[in-house]
């Protein structure tokens, strides 16, 4: 496999700068280790916890630099198009016609190492992990195209994703300029890239720190996770054809944890990641609020993000059928409108979505300000 092309490399020197955004949280996975009588699973996961944390503090140090760098290169696209515009006319502009050259995905393998990216794998010597992120990003690739992205940065940039990172590491994180993906320890969890909706989560991380940048705390970090975990549970719904009805569509990490459940040292029984048309599912590992009036003040932007999870569900429940069709649509326009700020608030996100709406949905309106309103923020 050849490397990165020239334009990859261009695009990476102007990307905002390396922030890694991981599945699982720090907390929870602190949480998991205090709640587990396996010993040995303990230690994998404290191990996990341990690199997490290392992660999050590269993304602090970094986040003054990816706000300055993204101010940079969005000076070289044309401000006078609105994204909502573009959706609403076709318009696309000249990296996302169907004659553009699409991004090429380059796989590469840490074989039980923690440095990056790792070994570069041939697609003739592909195996099972690596042809399922080749054919997974690949995927996520084509649903970014009908929204009328020409990938993470919108330049074509090539995707990056190396497997096998560290031992028994059991997370999956955006570092920046690639994806990484632990193998889990066997388990509580199976290898990250077996969910689809995680690998689309991660790399709409990229997407949100080239386009809004938006911090990674308090309400703008839970948009900034609630922004990744829509788009993979559209990307899933979209990957399996399952309209807003199925239950399947709004649970998130469908096939991470190894058996199918866990069972916790407290008694709760854990199926899935986490519930977007019910936070509060005490079935899920990491039960959010599911409204404002329920933040203590101490969340993690990964449960912040069960507020606008649920009023995304609600909306795109609201208008039913396909969550890709005009639900998504005005999901994307908001979040590439290039008028939020990096310390967003759930309220303006929430009026920006109104916009949007107007623009794209027009009879949808009212099912987007109920939605808004029954998770406690009013527009």
């Amino acid at each position: 496999m050849d490397a990165p092309h020239d334009d990859a490399i261009v695009a990476v020197a102007h990307a905002p700068a390396p922030c890694a955004c991981c599945i699982l949280s720090q907390k929870l996975l602190r949480e998991l280790a205090d709640n587990l009588d396996d010993n040995d699973l303990q230690g994998s996961i404290v191990s996990t916890h341990l690199e997490t944390k290392k992660l999050r503090e590269i993304r602090a140090t970094n986040i003054n630099l990816t706000v300055q760098a993204r101010g940079q290169y969005q000076g070289q696209h044309q401000p006078d198009v609105s994204s909502a515009k573009r959706l609403r006319t076709g318009f696309t502009g000249p990296k996302a016609t169907a004659a553009a050259l699409r991004p090429e995905v380059f796989i590469y393998d840490c074989r039980g190492r923690t440095y990056l990216p790792g070994k570069p794998v041939d697609a003739s010597h592909f195996k099972p992990p690596h042809k399922t992120v080749f054919d997974t990003t690949t995927k996520v690739d084509q649903f970014y195209a009908l929204l009328g992205r020409a990938a993470i940065y919108n330049r074509d940039m090539d995707y990056v994703s190396s497997v096998h990172y560290g031992v028994k590491f059991s997370n999956a994180f955006w570092q920046g300029t690639q994806m990484v993906y632990g193998d889990g320890d066997g388990k509580l969890f199976n290898p990250f890239y077996a969910a689809p909706d995680v690998i689309a989560h991660e790399l709409t991380h990229g997407v949100t720190q080239y386009e809004s940048g938006l911090a990674y705390d308090g309400e703008a970090g839970g948009l900034n996770e609630s922004i990744s975990d829509v788009f993979g549970a559209v990307f899933n719904q979209w990957l399996n054809g399952w309209d807003v009805t199925n239950a399947k569509s709004w649970l998130l990490g469908q096939g991470l944890i190894a058996g199918g459940s866990v069972t916790l040292r407290n008694g709760r029984v854990c199926t899935t990641l986490r519930n977007m048309l019910d936070p509060t599912d005490q079935h899920a590992l990491s039960p959010q609020p599911d409204n404002t009036s329920n933040i203590r003040g101490d969340e993690d932007p990964h449960e912040l993000s069960g507020i606008p999870n649920k009023a995304f569900a609600l909306y795109a429940c609201s208008n039913g059928g396909q969550a890709w069709g005009d639900s998504i649509k005005v999901w994307y326009a908001t979040c590439t409108n290039r008028h939020m700020r990096p310390d967003c608030t759930f309220q303006e996100f929430a009026q920006f979505t109104m916009t949007s709406a107007a623009m794209l949905a027009p009879k949808s309106t009212t099912a987007l300000k109920n939605a808004w309103n029954t998770v406690g923020v009013k527009v």
